[in-house]
């Protein structure tokens, strides 16, 4: 049996103080990684003037064990994201993710860089670089 999530729960700015500090990017594609029925940071990159690199419901952030730092990258070169933006109880919540330990290896192996850490535990990590060789051409729309 699963709890169910979110009936508790009141919206709030999960990242208040980096659209305060006007860093939302109108020409960057973001990856938003909330937690479960938590869209409110969702909301708030697009009424920022962001574009996400998935569609709105939570359900479609594709949630994934990647294994290793050039798999997830060619991952987010595949969805064209250009900036991550992982929330504080992200890593908490979902404690079997790799990607925010992913993460960070693209900032040690320099396949991004870290853009902004927020007081309340907020990281903005700006995608840099070509993605990794070997990694499979990015889908074409049809």
């Amino acid at each position: 049996h699963v709890p169910p999530t979110g009936l508790w729960d009141a919206s709030r700015a999960r990242f208040g103080g980096y659209v305060e500090a006007g860093r939302v990017d109108p020409r960057a594609t973001y990856r938003v990684l909330v937690t479960t029925n938590h869209e409110d940071g969702m909301v708030q990159i697009l009424e920022a003037g962001g574009t996400l690199s998935h569609e709105f419901f939570d359900e479609s952030v594709q949630r994934s064990w990647w294994g290793s730092a050039p798999a997830y990258r060619c991952f987010l070169d595949r969805r064209g994201v250009d900036r991550v933006l992982l929330d504080p109880e992200y890593a908490r919540v979902l404690d079997w993710s790799d990607e925010p330990r992913l993460l960070a290896q693209l900032v040690e192996l320099r396949f991004a860089s870290v853009g902004f850490r927020g007081a309340d535990g907020t990281i903005e990590y700006h995608l840099s670089g070509a993605a990794p060789e070997g990694c499979p051409a990015p889908r074409t729309a049809r």
